[in-house]
């Protein structure tokens, strides 16, 4: 009652007829801990993260792509995840993927802007930094799944000029590095280039990435192996239109 359904020495106290402190005096009988100041307020109960690793570098690839992840204050054991997006898909990722272990609120600003808040435990700690150790994802699925998960947060399917085309566009020189590097060492041939220089004055100079997969056979196996980790909506329809127009080529004999 306490630690899993949250409820206080004094509402336990009122279900079994008895007084605040004989809960307590209970408690430290048995060896039940108490909670700190910080975990006495929650509301809301929060679970501890699975330790999936495919999951994690799913997680990983969208927190890259476009997540806030910080702590309230230093001794804090809670984290805050935080993302404003105009799209319903992507706060429907967010509540998929945290909804689960904590309370996720989502408000809304003016037309289509919404502000997601995910308020879970310090076992998602890894989350933190700006650019968590991505070196840890080494097997093809973790790759894949961090891939996914970034794909969620940056990526486009499309069709252009008859052709499936995936393409990614972003400042993050070392994401976008990493993420060619390994879908080569996959056999997905893929180009990585600059395509800009930015010229407002808060990011002043950065360079603007794009990573392309062109080829029809490397964009099919890029898609049949990340697809089943995806969880936005959008992009699934981008990659199903995509697998169809490859398929159709294929049968036509123009790949």
């Amino acid at each position: 009652m306490y630690w899993t359904e949250n409820l206080s020495p004094y509402k336990i106290g009122d279900i079994f007829g008895c007084s605040f402190s004989t809960i307590t005096n209970r408690m430290r009988e048995f060896g039940i801990k108490f909670k700190n100041h910080s975990l006495a307020r929650q509301k809301y109960p929060r679970s501890n993260f699975s330790d999936d690793i495919l999951e994690k570098s799913y997680m990983f690839g969208f927190r890259v792509g476009d997540l806030s992840v910080y702590k309230t204050n230093p001794r804090s054991e809670f984290i805050v995840v935080r993302c404003h997006t105009t799209t319903v898909d992507q706060v429907k990722v967010l509540e998929k993927m945290f909804g689960k272990y904590g309370r996720v609120t989502v408000s809304l600003s003016g037309d289509n802007n919404f502000h997601i808040n995910c308020f879970l435990n310090d076992s998602f700690t890894f989350l933190l930094g700006k650019y968590p150790d991505m070196s840890q994802f080494t097997g093809a699925e973790q790759i894949y799944a961090f891939i996914a998960g970034y794909s969620d947060a940056e990526g486009y399917f499309g069709i252009n000029q008859g052709k499936a085309r995936f393409k990614i566009d972003s400042y993050d020189e070392v994401v976008m590095k990493w993420i060619g590097d390994n879908l080569a060492r996959l056999g997905i041939r893929n180009i990585v280039k600059i395509i800009s220089i930015c010229r407002d004055k808060r990011n002043f100079g950065a360079k603007l990435y794009r990573l392309n997969v062109n080829y029809g056979a490397d964009l099919l196996k890029l898609i049949d192996n990340i697809k089943k980790y995806c969880l936005h909506k959008t992009r699934i329809n981008q990659m199903r239109i995509c697998r169809k127009n490859i398929v159709k080529r294929i049968e036509n004999g123009s790949i």
